[in-house]
C-alpha cells in the first residue's frame, strides 16, 4: 500500500511524496512531485530518498501538512 505525504516548502511550493513498500517482485521506491505556487497541477514524479525528505524537514526547509 502506498503512503502519500504532503509537504509545504518555505518557498511556498507543495510537494507530494509517495512511498511504495517492497514486494517480492518490486523494490521499494520513494517518488516526489511538486506543485509551485503559480501552477495548478503537479509536475511529473521523480525519484527521491526518504533520508533527503527527512533532512529537509529537519532543517526547517519543509513542513509536513495534512492532505489538501
Amino acid at each position: 500500500m502506498n503512503t502519500v505525504t504532503y509537504y509545504r516548502a518555505t518557498c511556498g511550493s507543495l510537494y507530494r511524496v509517495t512511498t511504495t513498500p517492497a514486494t517480492r517482485t518490486r523494490a521499494a521506491s520513494c517518488m516526489q512531485d511538486r506543485c509551485s505556487t503559480h501552477a495548478r497541477v503537479f509536475s511529473p514524479e521523480y525519484p527521491t530518498h526518504p533520508a533527503e525528505v527527512a533532512r529537509l524537514v529537519g532543517i526547517g526547509s519543509s513542513v509536513e501538512i495534512p492532505a489538501p
